[in-house]
């Protein structure tokens, strides 16, 4: 508690500081730091969790997103005989697949950006060893990383799960990879 006392000069005050009230000033300003420490760590791990649910968010879209162009191109193929639709430059649709592929998001930029393109046939780089497990693919969804108005920004992390969630589902092993210069593809096989 603060006190004002006469000085020696005339008129003047001077503060002094009451040593019976200094304990528990102290103990109130360690009790606020304390708290002020409690509260930074809990903002720091909430933001940490919200980064990490964003990340897997925009990874589950990129499946959902692959999943059903993958259809698409299937269906495509089942109602042309086997055939596939021939390659497209990134972000335009193929030839015939307007209406299966619609409006929506292949012309626009992925979760992670980059371009969809359709390349058909697969490069052999781009096979499993061994021919994999759904026999030779209709072609490939591929992400293209140079894009100017969307540039891809996809780290090994999203790779991975991404990898992983294609992995965990019904489809056959290793469809999900990358392709040239690490860019990411997903292979089309034909129906069962």
């Amino acid at each position: 508690m603060w006190v004002l006392s006469e000085s020696r000069e005339p008129g003047l005050y001077r503060r002094r500081f009451s040593s019976l009230h200094s304990g528990a000033a102290g103990f109130g300003l360690v009790i606020l730091l304390l708290s002020l420490v409690i509260v930074a760590c809990v903002v720091i791990l909430s933001v940490r969790e919200v980064h990490s649910v964003r990340e897997r968010s925009r990874c589950e879209a990129l499946v959902r997103e692959l999943t059903a162009f993958e259809q698409a191109f299937q269906l495509y193929a089942d109602q042309k005989r086997g055939v596939a639709p021939a390659s497209a430059l990134p972000g335009q649709i193929p030839a015939g697949m307007d209406r299966l592929l619609g409006e929506g998001g292949w012309r626009q930029a992925s979760p992670f950006g980059g371009h969809y393109r359709w390349i058909s046939p697969c490069p052999e780089a781009w096979l499993p060893k061994g021919g994999g497990q759904g026999g030779m693919p209709l072609g490939a969804i591929a992400l293209t990383a140079f894009a100017p108005d969307a540039p891809l920004s996809m780290d090994q992390g999203h790779f991975a799960e991404i990898q992983e969630q294609f992995e965990l589902s019904s489809r056959p092993k290793g469809k999900f990879r990358s392709g040239f210069n690490g860019w990411p593809i997903l292979l089309v096989y034909p129906r069962p």
